[in-house]
């Protein structure tokens, strides 16, 4: 909004946006496209089965939102917990049974109460 060059970044976004730059997004199965012209759900539709992607167009057309996460916390803390606690059972050092019984208490410190 605060951009120096609104009218180029307007075109940016207009560019992005054309229902054949959205198709070859979708081509590559990288994105649900942004467009909900006809043309590009067809384009989605067709990079694999329909099957495979009708539920994404229907949910979008009965409740298009973005949801954040459910929680607060630190990322970079969970990392530091979870990444070890995994590559121990990985490599034999903790055993699955272990892991569960302590990776909730030790991980959930990462969340804000």
């Amino acid at each position: 909004a605060k951009s120096e060059h609104p009218e180029q970044a307007w075109e940016l976004v207009r560019a992005l946006t054309r229902t054949d730059v959205q198709a070859q997004i979708s081509e590559l199965g990288a994105n649900i496209p942004s467009r909900v012209s006809q043309e590009a759900i067809d384009a989605f539709l067709t990079y694999m089965p329909p099957e495979n992607n009708q539920a994404f167009i229907q949910g979008l057309s009965e409740s298009p939102q973005t949801e954040g996460p459910l929680w607060a916390g630190s990322w970079p803390e969970y990392d530091a917990i979870m990444g070890p606690a995994v590559s121990a059972v990985l490599t034999g050092q903790t055993t699955v049974e272990e892991f569960g019984n302590s990776i909730c208490d030790e991980a959930n410190l990462a969340f804000e109460e």
